[in-house]
């Protein structure tokens, strides 16, 4: 049946359910400082961040808070586990592999700014509307971009797109207008094609798929309303995926573009498989040493040669310079989030990848259910769904930690 009102329907997820009336204006502001500190990822020194500095400093503060949010303390367990695997999977290596100090501290780093950087986004929520919290962090995101980045070959594609989307839709659920949500993501996804960004471009064009249905229809309130989200949710997924690949090879998103895609079907049976042809080392690493490798170790050259040879299995040339400068060039770098959690954090890490797959796809399908996914969030889930299998996790760290701590669900109060 139709909404009653499908042109300005708003998103049903309301702002302030949840925020803690006592929170002073000092605090906010103080929190909204946080925010944007964790979201600039403004470096300090072997990957500490001054975000995540003030926030280790603020820990007392915030710690406290996480509990409200059922799965919050697991992430931080899991999270723990990850880097005492990683430390000790480094020191099983170094008999016989070399190790980079300076990147075991830096990851130990980085992952202890991501963990604060949920903390500091679960904080928020306990004083702002979720809207308010992502245009915060949105700000921050958009203010770290440096004159440096645009003038990258492509700055929309590698600097500019995920900052500007989290923003601006952020501020269309901040004024809950579903219709503004739909233009701002059109207009986003239109830049994206013309700038040869395809996977923002298929990604957008998919949460935007989510907000028009949930314009349409009414939402359900049997059990099964969740179980038929995942299905309209993988359904909707693979349709938007058939059509951006027939766009691609058709030449609607330009000519270089359909040369490009069409080598990579004809290479490897798909453009998934022909444009991330590091799944191929991934499983190749993994049958060979399944214990992972380690927060600071480099890979040897008989291992680098098995992980080539994975990637030859997939039609792709592994011999031109990208593996041995980027893939391997110091640490293991597979290009996906479950290879790289893996690589660095052994078994912890594959469970960290299941803990993020699960806890966005729990709320994906519970907002669509109640119909009230925002395009952000949709955006937020789609993103990191497709880096859990496509997207290095070093790049993945600032979505994120903004989607995991959007997505933990407030603890009922008790009584």
């Amino acid at each position: 049946m139709l909404a009653q009102s499908t042109g300005t329907a708003q998103t049903a997820e309301p702002s302030p359910v949840g925020t803690d009336p006592a929170v002073g204006p000092g605090t906010r502001a103080v929190i909204a400082v946080l925010l944007v500190l964790t979201a600039m990822r403004v470096d300090l020194y072997a990957g500490v961040s001054l975000g995540t500095f003030v926030g280790i400093a603020l820990a007392p503060a915030w710690l406290p808070r996480v509990r409200r949010f059922s799965g919050g303390a697991t992430f931080g367990g899991i999270v723990a586990a990850c880097l005492a695997s990683g430390v000790w999977l480094t020191a099983l290596a170094s008999a016989d592999h070399a190790i980079i100090v300076r990147q075991a501290w830096s990851w130990a780093a980085l992952m202890a700014g991501l963990v604060t950087t949920v903390g500091a986004v679960l904080w928020a929520r306990t004083a702002f509307a979720d809207a308010t919290v992502a245009v915060l962090f949105g700000i921050g995101m958009v203010a770290e971009i440096s004159p440096s980045d645009l003038a990258l070959e492509n700055p929309w594609k590698f600097a500019i797109a995920t900052p500007l989307t989290v923003l601006l839709l952020g501020l269309a659920w901040m004024v809950r207008k579903r219709w503004l949500e739909v233009v701002f993501a059109l207009l986003l996804a239109a830049v994206s094609a013309a700038s040869d960004s395809r996977s923002h471009f298929a990604i957008l064009l998919m949460a935007t798929a989510f907000v028009v249905w949930q314009m349409w229809f009414r939402g359900g309130h049997r059990k099964g309303s969740v179980w038929r989200a995942v299905v309209i949710l993988a359904g909707l997924g693979w349709a938007i995926y058939s059509l951006g690949q027939a766009m691609l090879l058709e030449g609607y998103l330009g000519e270089e573009t359909q040369t490009r895609s069409a080598a990579q079907v004809e290479a490897a049976g798909s453009i998934l498989l022909g444009g991330r042809p590091e799944i191929g080392a991934t499983v190749a690493l993994m049958a060979e040493r399944p214990v992972g490798f380690g927060i600071g170790t480099r890979p040897t050259v008989q291992e680098i040669l098995v992980a080539k040879a994975g990637m030859s299995q997939l039609g792709y040339d592994p011999n031109n310079g990208y593996v041995e400068r980027y893939m391997f060039g110091e640490l293991v770098e597979l290009h996906s989030i479950i290879g790289d959690t893996w690589a660095l954090f052994g078994i912890p890490g594959l469970v960290l990848s299941g803990f993020i797959a699960w806890t966005l796809l729990r709320r994906a399908s519970t907002g669509l259910a109640a119909r009230s996914l925002s395009a952000l969030m949709a955006v937020l889930v789609v993103r990191l769904c497709w880096n859990l299998l496509f997207g290095p996790l070093y790049s993945s760290l600032p979505v994120l930690a903004l989607a995991i701590g959007l997505a933990l669900h407030r603890r009922r109060p008790p009584g």
